[in-house]
């Protein structure tokens, strides 16, 4: 007993708390939710900003951002054109109003010519047979120019309405234009659609990937 009393015991300080076991292993760890996202469909596309792959991304914020101001430029000149078509069918039809209303009075008058020659025709004894029978050709003479200017008048009106239907063709095609450019420049920025990392896929279209089996270059600004 005296010499176990006296013996020298090693103690070492102890704690409570997590106790870690490292285990290396291999393996592919897959993504418990995640959203496929397509860049555009817009010719030479270049990167303009993109996020980080090491950052957490929050629901709505950019991941990617494109240059547009190619698209830019387009959208002026393609607003340009919409105005320009505007406001030829805006003169077009006002012209067209004033050539109706011009139209509307030469009618009038064509039609009173009707009348008074009619008037002109009337037996009376107090008009000779020479005076009634000059009435009649002039009667004859106004109906026909009447059925000539209302022929006429039809004939306008459809080269009036046809005109009038290709500007507002013209001017729907410009519309849809800019509302196609303003599209675009729309998907130049493309957002996060929920919380978490964007992984962006390989650049299988770098040039050094195309060389000897060289190493794939990463998508970059």
């Amino acid at each position: 007993s005296g010499t176990v009393s006296g013996a020298t015991l090693p103690l070492a300080p102890v704690g409570s708390g997590e106790f870690v076991a490292v285990i290396r292993t291999r393996g592919q760890i897959e993504a418990e939710r995640s959203f496929p996202i397509y860049a555009p469909l817009v010719q030479d596309l270049r990167i303009a900003w993109m996020a980080s792959p090491s950052e957490i991304i929050k629901d709505g914020e950019p991941i990617i951002r494109f240059d547009s101001s190619v698209a830019e430029r387009d959208l002026i000149q393609r607003r340009a054109a919409a105005e320009r078509a505007r406001a030829a069918l805006d003169r077009a039809v006002v012209e067209g109003k004033a050539a109706a209303e011009h139209v509307e009075r030469e009618l009038v008058d064509a039609r009173l010519g009707v009348e008074v020659a009619k008037l002109n025709t009337a037996d009376s004894e107090f008009v000779s047979r020479v005076t009634v029978e000059r009435g009649v050709i002039d009667l004859r003479v106004a109906e026909q120019n009447l059925r000539k200017l209302e022929a006429e008048v039809a004939q306008r009106t459809v080269s009036r309405e046809a005109q009038l239907a290709s500007l507002r063709r013209q001017l729907q095609a410009a519309e849809a234009w800019v509302g196609i450019v303003e599209s675009r420049i729309e998907r130049m920025e493309i957002r996060a659609p929920l919380a978490g990392y964007v992984l962006y896929a390989p650049n299988r279209m770098s040039v050094s990937s195309g060389l000897g089996g060289a190493a794939e270059q990463p998508f970059r600004v």
